[in-house]
């Protein structure tokens, strides 16, 4: 009986305080605002970066270039991907024109 108590405590412990711990994560135009913001920084930052990358590829053509290219081209797509999923979270938020567009795109 006694083996039974320990796993039994542990099960019920863990199941009261997953269902206790559950919050309404609730969004709203401030935070699609907030998303938009460091969106648009990290393109500040990262875009030339990508740019030179490119740049460098298309002028130096060679095998070590070109790995760059692509190593540079696999990061901004898997971005691009981890961005729209983010921004479909914003779909039912109420938010201006504008920031509707960029959140489309």
């Amino acid at each position: 009986m006694n083996k039974l108590l320990l796993p039994s405590l542990l099960l019920s412990i863990f199941v009261i305080s997953s269902c206790s711990s559950q919050q309404s994560n609730v969004l709203n135009e401030s935070d699609a605002e907030a998303f938009l913001e460091r969106v648009e920084l990290e393109d500040k930052t990262l875009g030339p970066i990508a740019s030179s990358a490119y740049w460098i590829g298309s002028n130096f053509i060679t095998y070590d270039s070109q790995k760059v290219v692509a190593d540079y081209s696999k990061r901004f797509q898997l971005l691009a991907l981890e961005r729209a999923r983010q921004a479909s979270t914003f779909d039912s938020v109420e938010v201006s024109k504008e920031n509707r567009r960029k959140l489309n795109l």
